[in-house]
């Protein structure tokens, strides 16, 4: 795949569905309204409503961000995805820059989109990709299993091993660890990564991946001799609405990361790193951090891509 010419925000080809002349009609009148006005007028929620209604239509084979084959379930954000395109040209700068023999951990990896471009690109490595929801779980498999170099754990990443609650309310990019109380959270198994390294016997570990809807300081504590043995690049999300189930909000991650000599940044749209992140947000901007060693090889694959 060229990573360098592909557009992550071109709406996405539907290659077959169980309503395929349905869902085709949708999208081109969400991609005509949206031209037009800017809007979409509530059709990928009417698809949802759909899929709701009928189950047998909630499966989309679509062309994925490599190209190949990729699920998508017929919900809002997955139809949204079909007319929005996948929206993670930041990631492209990181994948080219990746070796071919990295090591990639991918926490919280929802249906497996970061996944299949880690895994395109890391022919002679590997790519673990947790993800501790069922539904997200079983697409990520079956979106994955093309790939002899990935592992897919169902698992959550904490800062304990053992079994906890877990929120599946609302869209899927969205589960996450259950507050106390929280309605709609499952029972599913947890684990530190520092004791899932061990156990797997993990001798590399190149880039790390956290998208975990508030949980990131938990994950960390629970990997951090992982992080201080291999010291991989880190990204990371993180955003506001995260600190009422943030322990310490971002200020304890940024310190986690300084703590043991990393250097901060923010992400934006087209993959540059922005040292200065205290500024005003311009709108080209994501809410993606990366961690990274300027003393490693990290200073050297990432050094064209680095902003003061």
């Amino acid at each position: 795949m060229d990573f360098g010419s592909a557009d992550f925000y071109r709406p996405v080809e539907i290659r077959k569905s169980n309503a395929k002349l349905f869902h085709s009609a949708m999208r081109s009148m969400a991609l005509f309204f949206r031209k037009n006005t800017g809007r979409q007028f509530g059709i990928p929620r009417v698809v949802a409503t759909v899929a709701r209604l009928f189950p047998s239509t909630n499966r989309l084979i679509v062309a994925g961000p490599d190209e190949r084959d990729f699920i998508l379930p017929a919900t809002e954000t997955g139809f949204g995805i079909v007319t929005g395109g996948y929206g993670i040209s930041e990631i492209r700068p990181f994948v080219v820059r990746l070796p071919l023999d990295a090591v990639v951990i991918d926490i919280g990896a929802n249906l497996g989109i970061w996944s299949r471009l880690f895994a395109e690109r890391v022919t002679d490595g590997h790519v673990f990709c947790f993800e501790p929801s069922p539904g997200n779980y079983l697409i990520l498999s079956e979106n994955m299993s093309a790939y002899a170099n990935v592992t897919c754990l169902d698992l959550a990443c904490s800062d304990y091993t053992g079994r906890t609650k877990f929120s599946v309310s609302g869209s899927s990019g969205l589960h996450h660890i259950a507050q106390t109380g929280e309605v709609g959270a499952i029972d599913v198994a947890i684990t530190r990564l520092d004791e899932w390294a061990s156990r797997a016997e993990i001798k590399q570990v190149d880039f790390l991946k956290i998208d975990v809807e508030g949980h990131e300081a938990e994950v960390l504590r629970g990997g951090q001799s992982t992080i201080e043995r291999f010291r991989p690049i880190v990204l990371f999300e993180y955003l506001p609405e995260f600190d009422q189930r943030s322990q310490g909000g971002r200020a304890a991650l940024f310190k986690f990361f300084e703590s043991r000599g990393y250097t901060l940044s923010r992400l934006d749209k087209s993959g540059i790193l922005h040292l200065e992140m205290e500024n005003e947000l311009p709108p080209d901007w994501t809410n993606d951090y990366v961690a990274f060693d300027r003393n490693g090889w990290h200073a050297v694959a990432l050094r064209d891509i680095v902003k003061n």
